[in-house]
């Protein structure tokens, strides 16, 4: 999968958010329902929301944040069914966590680092980059 990344400012709508957050200095990642992989926070963006307001959502929705710093970084494009999807990428800090909703996430994990067993290995050393 080729990724290209693009600065924040770029004038290309994007359609999904990604948040690699951090809780006590720790990558936290989730897992889907039905999935044995890991990921990082991150979803669609809903018609008429915000993609800070997306990312705020699904920082909660996935892993139970809700206290937290989040900020754009950049915004990186993939293709997918012959498409060009454009996604921002956020990086954040937890403070507080509550009880993982009821959502399509099975469980959240804390790793030093990203773990070898994630859903989408092709992007991580790209979109990761510290």
């Amino acid at each position: 999968m080729n990724i290209e990344i693009y600065d924040i400012n770029d004038a290309n709508e994007p359609s999904i958010v990604v948040i690699c957050a951090k809780y006590n200095d720790k990558f936290v990642m989730c897992r889907h329902k039905g999935r044995k992989t890991w990921e990082i926070p991150g979803g669609h963006i809903e018609k008429g929301e915000l993609p800070e307001s997306a990312a705020k959502r699904e920082l909660y929705e996935e892993t139970g944040a809700t206290e937290f710093v989040i900020v754009p970084e950049y915004k990186y494009a993939f293709e997918t069914n012959g498409k060009k999807v454009f996604s921002i990428m956020y990086k954040g800090t937890i403070s507080k966590m509550e009880p993982l909703p009821d959502f399509e996430i099975e469980e959240i994990k804390f790793f030093d680092e990203v773990p070898q067993n994630v859903t989408y290995p092709e992007i991580y050393e790209k979109i990761l980059k510290d």
